[in-house]
């Protein structure tokens, strides 16, 4: 709720980064051993129900690679005058401060935009979705691997988010394994493409619409595109 009493949309931008985990070197306690062959288990159960799902999606073989985890970074505005002055930011600030966040680190998805309320995928948990996973055929009830509740441990792995866009918006960024998957020409005719730190900016066209990007974007969106046409 805003100080003035009302509610407001949000501005908010959200950044997916390469983090990769090391194991720890020191033992722990037995039940901690006892408990290694069964993460190896899940993590082998796991790698190989990704490769499976995207081969499905794509329609081309993916081969199976390690889970490994990803840092989710977020900040959210209230999209009022009061709140952009009480914290000394605005709209274009938020959309430069992203930028430089994305020239300086390894991103592998980036976007900014306003929306009603704060975006539950911006918890950060694996199991929250973007409003492309939820309408998908990859949500919890309707996943493409029925089992396990589909890919609800995985989407904030290094192997989905280098291979499935998770979310479209007007100011985004992509990793170059994202954007080789994509007609880069018809990519270009409905928004401007920078590159910068190996990755790339997508900044829609004045006069084109988001759905226009979504259909660029297709080929990397969080569906089966293989069995999508379009004319």
């Amino acid at each position: 709720m805003c100080p003035c009493g009302r509610r407001h949309t949000r501005t908010s931008s959200t950044i997916c980064l390469v983090y990769g985990l090391r194991r720890s070197n020191k033992r722990g306690s037995l039940s901690f051993l006892a408990s290694i062959p069964r993460e190896e288990q899940w993590r082998e159960h796991y790698e190989q129900q990704l490769a499976e799902t995207l081969s499905r999606m794509r329609g081309r073989p993916f081969e199976k690679a390690p889970i490994v985890k990803t840092v989710h970074v977020f900040n959210w505005v209230l999209n009022h005058a009061d709140c952009y002055r009480y914290l000394g930011t605005s709209i274009g600030d938020m959309k430069d401060r992203i930028d430089d966040f994305a020239a300086h680190h390894p991103v592998l998805q980036a976007w900014h935009r306003q929306c009603t309320w704060p975006p539950m995928f911006d918890h950060a948990y694996d199991y929250h979705r973007t409003v492309y996973e939820e309408h998908s055929v990859l949500n919890w009830f309707r996943g493409i691997l029925q089992t396990d509740g589909g890919l609800d441990s995985s989407k904030m792995s290094v192997q989905w988010c280098r291979n499935a866009l998770r979310m479209v918006t007007p100011h985004m960024w992509i990793c170059r394994a994202l954007l080789q998957q994509v007609d880069r020409t018809a990519l270009e005719a409905v928004a401007q493409v920078t590159e910068t730190n190996d990755a790339f900016k997508i900044v829609l066209r004045q006069g084109q619409g988001l759905d226009d990007l979504e259909l660029a974007l297709l080929p990397v969106l969080p569906v089966e595109s293989v069995r999508v046409h379009t004319r």
